[in-house]
């Protein structure tokens, strides 16, 4: 039996996502005209304590591999205790910062700057402030510290490009989205789960119908939700277009969705759904 929307504010953990976009990583749960908002000092303070524990993770890692005469507690208490800490404050802050900007890539992109500035500071800290160098016996092991600090510094820079330039097209989107042209549409074909992201089902393929004119369109839209909150087929949406042709698609909050109450069709059978 199907299950009605329980109403409530458009909030990402209440309504599925869509996009026409077939990258995942660009879905945002499409609030309609929802404003962006800034990156605040506590994402800035976020980010350099996640840095920081990145770093001294990496540089555990990269000192275990290079000196056999490295303190072995000191070095494995760093290494698995950091790792714990560094997937966590890398999750949180991404996904907060995602949530600031109603994108998640902007929280990706964060989060590959964040980790890229870890690794490359964990390399310059053991290239320059330590006797590695000069080690004759642990000359063979530079490479190994050399490569990862160049690749931390380029997915550094990487990161903070894509950071900024996905913020900037969240803002546009946002100045935009008030001069978009709204049509009601309708959910006609919900395909099975094309994969899960962190136990939440990713589908392709969902086809959604509107007007346009005296015919019918139909859109093409990826959509992300959780097991519970998977709309059947004639569900109804929003469909929008801004004043440069780009389409979007939202949920009708005069119209609340009806979810599929078979869930188990939906459920991560890696059981990481949360």
């Amino acid at each position: 039996m199907a299950q009605p929307d329980a109403g409530g504010p458009l909030d990402w953990e209440d309504v599925p996502a869509f996009t026409v976009s077939s990258t995942a990583h660009e879905i945002s749960a499409g609030r309609g005209g929802a404003t962006p908002g800034r990156f605040r000092a506590r994402y800035v303070v976020g980010a350099i304590l996640t840095t920081v524990v990145c770093t001294v993770t990496v540089f555990a890692f990269l000192l275990a591999l290079t000196r056999q005469d490295a303190g072995v507690l000191w070095t494995t208490v760093a290494m698995i205790a950091g790792s714990i800490l560094s997937l966590i404050a890398l999750y949180a802050l991404g996904a907060t910062v995602a949530d600031e900007f109603h994108r998640t890539i902007v929280g990706v992109w964060l989060c590959l700057a964040v980790f890229g500035a870890g690794l490359f500071l964990a390399g310059w800290w053991l290239l320059v402030g330590t006797d590695l160098v000069q080690d004759e016996t642990a000359g063979a092991a530079l490479p190994y510290v050399v490569e990862p600090t160049a690749v931390g510094a380029a997915a550094a820079a990487t990161g903070i490009v894509g950071l900024v330039l996905s913020i900037r097209r969240s803002r546009r989107e946002a100045r935009t989205a008030p001069a978009a042209r709204s049509v009601p549409g309708t959910i006609v074909s919900v395909p099975a789960p094309h994969g899960w992201d962190a136990g939440n089902p990713l589908f392709t393929d969902v086809m959604v119908t509107y007007p346009d004119g005296d015919r019918r369109e139909t859109l093409v839209v990826t959509m992300q939700t959780t097991p519970r909150r998977v709309p059947v087929e004639g569900s109804a949406v929003v469909v929008e277009r801004d004043a440069e042709g780009r389409m979007r698609v939202r949920s009708d909050p005069d119209h609340p969705m009806v979810f599929d109450a078979e869930t188990a069709e939906y459920e991560d059978p890696a059981g990481s759904a949360g």
